[in-house]
């Protein structure tokens, strides 16, 4: 997967609506488990930022974040 990852670092802008984050984890989580996540303290909180109701996601440290999850390191 880091091959993935790799081509959505230069792809994806630093910062991406949330509903894009789908994506990201090639299906493996929809939109609405990633916010719950979220809330729940399961994904760190750098790797968001909420400017005003949406919620955008920070490309690096999620994508991050998605490599340890899919390797199984950050399954919560």
């Amino acid at each position: 997967m880091a091959k993935k990852t790799k081509a959505n670092r230069a792809t994806l802008p630093e910062l991406f609506p949330g509903k894009v984050a789908e994506a990201c984890t090639y299906g493996t989580l929809s939109w609405v488990t990633i916010r719950d996540m979220r809330r729940k303290g399961k994904i760190p909180a750098e790797c968001f930022k909420q400017p005003g109701r949406r919620i955008l996601v920070v490309r690096d440290p999620f994508l991050d974040w998605v490599d340890a999850w899919l390797a199984g390191g950050a399954h919560a």
